[in-house]
C-alpha cells in the first residue's frame, strides 16, 4: 500500500458582487483559504466546489475563477479546510 503525504494548498477564489457598483471596492474581491488534500488537483476541485456553493447560496455573487498554489509558511492565519469536508460560510469568512 502506498501512502501519500497530504499537500497544503493556498486556494484563492475571485468573486463579483453583481449588486455593487463597478467603482465600489467590493465589486470584485478574492477569498483565500488553505485546502489540505492528497493532490493539488484535489485541493482545487474541493475549493471550487465550496466557492460555487457559496456563489449559488448568495445569488448575487458571481464566481469568476480560482487559482491554487503550494501554501506558504506564512499563511497560518488562514482557515484550513480538509478535502471533502463541508464548512460554513462563517468558518471560511467569505
Amino acid at each position: 500500500m502506498t501512502y501519500f503525504e497530504p499537500v497544503r494548498c493556498l486556494y484563492t477564489a475571485w468573486f463579483r458582487d453583481r449588486c455593487a457598483s463597478p467603482e465600489d471596492e467590493d465589486f470584485e474581491w478574492p477569498a483565500c483559504f488553505v485546502v489540505v488534500s492528497s493532490t493539488e488537483d484535489g485541493a482545487k476541485t474541493w475549493g471550487d466546489h465550496l466557492a460555487h456553493s457559496f456563489s449559488q447560496r448568495r445569488g448575487v455573487v458571481e464566481f469568476l475563477g480560482s487559482a491554487i498554489e503550494p501554501a506558504p509558511d506564512n499563511c497560518s492565519d488562514l482557515v484550513v479546510v480538509k478535502d471533502g469536508c463541508e464548512v460554513s460560510d462563517a468558518e471560511i469568512g467569505w
